[in-house]
């Protein structure tokens, strides 16, 4: 029962955290941000953390993102 309060809380914060971004690409990545920091990962570094979201991504995202670098 505390994991789905979580979650919804998590779903709640995320919905509210929208509306302070004037692009919805801002706020989907301020919402990977979010789910990076409290996610499984022991060690927050930023490049630990974009390892970790490019390799969750698929063939043509991973693409992208390598010629984002």
């Amino acid at each position: 029962m505390m994991v789905s309060s979580i979650e919804t809380t998590l779903r709640d914060v995320k919905r509210r955290m929208r509306g302070l971004f004037a692009q919805e690409r801002s706020a989907a990545n301020a919402e990977s941000f979010l789910d990076g920091l409290l996610g499984d990962e022991r060690r927050k570094t930023g490049w630990m953390r974009a390892e970790a979201a490019i390799l969750k991504m698929d063939y043509a995202g991973r693409a992208r993102a390598m010629c984002l670098a």
